[in-house]
């Protein structure tokens, strides 16, 4: 459980601290929103993830190149969660 922990902060550390900007902005609130809920096989993929350079993250999350099964899921899970944050900033912007 602790390691899990040391982990997941890591992973965090390592989604804020990228060479782009705009990519940091959205791994790093991506990760401070979800990472404390996966398990240790999404864990994974979002360290694979992170291995790629930022303009690969950037191609797969806006679906310019399909994602390598390894990572599908996790992409899947992050163009979702973009959608609904957009959808949600729309909404209060709105009121």
């Amino acid at each position: 459980m602790v390691g899990e922990r040391v982990r997941v902060k890591k992973l965090c550390q390592r989604a804020k601290n990228r060479g782009t900007k705009e990519v940091c902005e959205l791994l790093g609130r991506y990760a401070n929103a979800r990472l404390h809920h996966f398990d240790n096989i999404s864990l994974n993929q979002f360290e694979e993830l992170l291995g790629l350079s930022d303009w690969e993250i950037l191609d797969l999350i806006l679906g310019l190149q399909p994602a390598p099964e390894s990572l599908s899921s996790i992409v899947t899970r992050i163009r979702s969660w973009v959608n609904s944050e957009y959808q949600s900033s729309r909404q209060i912007n709105e009121s």
